[in-house]
């Protein structure tokens, strides 16, 4: 578990700048944090004060729904232009339209399986955290919006506790 978590997880550093008291910040944040998170993470690192890590997740997860969908978005209309979807897949993993989400996504959305890797539910959840920033911040996040109007019509469906990728259920209709 812990070496899969080391391959495909990446860890944000929360702490800010404040130190932590009677230890010397250098020596836990160069040398004792890093060892500890290293197992839940790939790479550590520090966006600026408290709350930025917080900021850094909803920048993420604008990236997630966009990507996700747009996976699912592109396999309707293959499935609708009779393209065969594995080949396809295999033919744009190499070029611009490749990403993550196609890689290790597509596969269960042509499959139409969900197996769990992040929960469409705690997705929409840390979406709306997204969603909110972006309003305090006087930002439009039109492709976000449409995306948690998605992921809420999937939830009613009774989706929530499926992968993230099942995203491509609303598309196939």
């Amino acid at each position: 578990l812990l070496q899969w978590a080391a391959q495909n997880l990446s860890a944000l550093e929360v702490m800010g700048d404040a130190p932590i008291p009677e230890i010397d910040p250098v020596v836990v944040k160069e040398a004792v944090l890093p060892r500890h998170l290293e197992v839940i993470g790939g790479s550590l690192h520090h966006f600026g004060p408290v709350g930025a890590g917080q900021q850094a997740k909803a920048v993420n997860q604008v990236l997630v729904a966009g990507s996700y969908a747009a996976v699912a978005e592109a396999l309707a209309l293959a499935d609708r232009l009779g393209l065969p979807p594995e080949p396809l897949v295999e033919a744009l993993k190499g070029g611009a339209a490749g990403s993550w989400a196609l890689e290790n996504r597509s596969q269960q959305m042509i499959n139409d399986s969900y197996p769990l890797g992040f929960k469409l539910a705690l997705h929409r959840k840390d979406l709306g955290i997204a969603l909110n920033a972006a309003a305090e911040a006087q930002l439009a996040l039109p492709i976000c919006e449409q995306v948690a109007a998605i992921e809420d019509d999937l939830i009613d469906q009774g989706c929530g506790e499926l992968d993230v990728s099942a995203l491509a259920r609303w598309f196939k209709g």
